[in-house]
């Protein structure tokens, strides 16, 4: 009888997330289940999520997915989850006001207003104390999560890109119009799905991954990954960054058929 394969649960924040790079995880883990739970939209920068109910929300995610994929507990070897930093972490200084327009954006499942716009510099916004309200939520929900290793029971780890998936991908600094994100997100896929060495070396890049990629203790450099884009006062959540790297290490591990209690124990 055919064992049935582990599955993992990857929460991203939208369909761009899926089609740049759900291919390319699945065949780095091809012994996995990978199912891909699209949020459309960012639960941390929900002004209803605090770490009073950031748990329950991700909670909410999970057992969502765990239903439509038919997974036990059992089934679960991890959730891991990613997210947009979108300069959360920069000082009240960095954010600017300023009129952004009236222009909206059309996403799939429906459109969102403008409200920020950012470089690697500072973040506009048409009100700066939404703005600062936003980024103390975001901040504050992301350092919870990242310091969460269980979630309904299963072991969880969250992981970022900054300053969003384009700034990584592509190193596209300005604010791109959505059908310029599709492309970006099409265009990652066709290059690296039937290239994964490629891949790899692209998100270990120190232009990438600014920490300690090396051998070592994985917490040490998940949350060192973690410190560098958080650190205080600076700009690094705006700058271009990503841990991806790491999120890709326990898949593969999960993958081989590693037991993954030990880790995170």
């Amino acid at each position: 009888m055919k064992t049935r394969k582990k599955g993992v649960i990857l929460i991203v924040e939208g369909v761009n997330e899926q089609v740049a790079l759900g291919g390319i995880l699945q065949r780095l883990a091809d012994e996995l289940n990978l199912r891909i739970s699209v949020v459309n939209g960012d639960v941390t920068a929900d002004y209803g999520s605090d770490p009073s109910t950031i748990r329950r929300k991700l909670g909410d995610l999970v057992k969502k997915e765990m239903q439509r994929s038919s997974f036990r507990k059992e089934d679960v070897a991890c959730v891991l989850q990613l997210m947009d930093t979108d300069g959360a972490f920069v000082p009240s200084s960095a954010i600017i006001e300023r009129p952004i327009g009236s222009e909206t954006s059309k996403r799939r499942g429906g459109q969102k207003e403008r409200s920020f716009q950012y470089t690697e510099k500072n973040i506009y916004a048409k009100n700066r104390e939404k703005a600062e309200e936003r980024n103390m939520c975001k901040s504050r929900n992301m350092m919870l999560l990242r310091g969460m290793r269980e979630t309904c029971g299963i072991r969880y780890a969250a992981f970022y890109m900054s300053r969003n998936l384009e700034h990584v991908l592509a190193d596209e600094s300005g604010n791109p119009p959505p059908e310029a994100k599709d492309l970006i997100a099409e265009e990652f896929n066709d290059m690296f799905v039937e290239d994964l060495s490629m891949f790899k070396k692209f998100i270990n890049d120190p232009a990438i991954a600014k920490f300690n990629t090396g051998t070592g203790d994985f917490w040490q450099r998940y949350n060192q990954s973690w410190e560098y884009i958080e650190q205080k006062d600076s700009l690094r959540s705006l700058e271009r960054a990503s841990n991806l790297c790491l999120l890709v290490e326990i898949l593969e591990r999960a993958g081989k058929g590693e037991e993954l209690r030990e880790l995170f124990s």
